[in-house]
């Protein structure tokens, strides 16, 4: 789905009904909860430590952040632990998350979790269409810029309260190949492929957001630059 917020209109489709599963771009909607609940100078412990989580980048239990650092983290480094964490201690979390993907016109989406890991070998942790991706993304980069715009850096290194070091690059690889970049996210599950929305600034100056959804881990980059380079020159 390529969209056109400046315009307010959809550009382009292709399957753009299909419900599919949104894999680690439900953390888009994990950190704007959690951004909703918090301030961003508030100090959150790490309480859980996901096991499918890359060890380069793992959190470590008792760990003490800076709410607006762990956003962060969480949205560029995709990290499971992260959104475990943002998420902790508020059984009205997941409904909350539901509840406002439908205020903000996601029509077909639910969330089942908060990371966007696969419950099993047959059902996902989330699903929606591409377009509801899309409207995610344009509500987080317009409410919370701040923390949403460090989306789209190559690589960054954070410091937690606790003084730990972490230095971890983008889960989007071609974060520096987007041109006038304001937003980008990645995901990938067996169940869901490869996923990947970006926000951008075109050469006529329109807010553009492509999000593709059921690619392949590596085809999802390829795809996005096509279509990244299309809509530039529209």
């Amino acid at each position: 789905s390529v969209y056109d917020q400046t315009d307010k209109k959809e550009i382009y489709s292709k399957n753009g009904d299909k419900i599919l599963p949104l894999a680690s771009l439900s953390k888009v909607m994990t950190v704007i909860l959690a951004l909703e609940k918090y301030i961003l100078d508030d100090v959150i412990i790490v309480s859980k430590n996901s096991p499918e989580e890359n060890k380069n980048n793992a959190l470590i239990l008792g760990e003490k952040w800076r709410v607006g650092d762990l956003a962060k983290f969480t949205l560029i480094s995709s990290s499971n632990s992260g959104a475990l964490t943002l998420a902790m201690n508020d059984k009205n979390f997941l409904s909350g998350m539901n509840q406002k993907a439908g205020g903000i016109g996601m029509k077909s989406s639910t969330f089942f979790n908060f990371t966007g890991l696969d419950l099993d070998k047959t059902k996902a942790g989330s699903y929606g269409r591409a377009m509801d991706a899309n409207l995610m993304a344009l509500y987080a980069i317009e409410n919370y810029p701040e923390i949403f715009s460090s989306t789209i850096v190559p690589n960054i290194v954070f410091k937690s309260i606790s003084g730990y070091v972490h230095s971890v690059k983008n889960t989007d690889i071609i974060a520096n190949k987007v041109p006038n970049l304001l937003f980008s996210k990645t995901g990938f599950t067996t169940l869901a492929g490869g996923n990947l929305t970006v926000i951008f600034k075109n050469k006529a100056g329109h807010i553009i957001a492509i999000t593709l959804l059921g690619s392949t881990i590596d085809g999802r980059f390829s795809d996005m630059e096509k279509l990244v380079e299309i809509a530039n020159n529209l």
